[in-house]
């Protein structure tokens, strides 16, 4: 692995944290599902996980910090939106969250 190309901590591309900042014409949901794929270099999934019907899932070749599992009577314009307001706390607050892959047992 070639030095300072290690696992992300919530910065951008090139360690610079880039606010998500809606454009005018969109709502802010979907400037953070823009703002992943172009400045993070990430990627959204949307379709049938496993045994999920419908999940969405924000990930990047580091991490996925967003993975969402659709809730019954959620259409996916709901399901992106939903996304896109988890992506806006992943990118700016670390914050991360999983409804598809069970928790891991602590190793102690």
């Amino acid at each position: 692995m070639a030095a300072g190309r290690g696992k992300r901590t919530g910065a951008a591309p090139g360690g610079v944290r880039r606010p998500v900042a809606a454009k005018a014409e969109q709502p802010a949901w979907l400037s953070a599902l823009e703002a992943y794929i172009d400045q993070w270099q990430g990627q959204i999934c949307i379709g049938a996980i496993d045994r999920f019907p419908c999940a969405a899932v924000a990930s990047d070749r580091h991490d996925m910090p967003v993975a969402l599992v659709q809730r019954e009577g959620e259409s996916v314009k709901d399901l992106l939106e939903r996304l896109g307001h988890h992506l806006i706390a992943a990118m700016e607050d670390g914050e991360r969250i999983d409804e598809i892959n069970p928790p891991r047992p602590s190793r102690r």
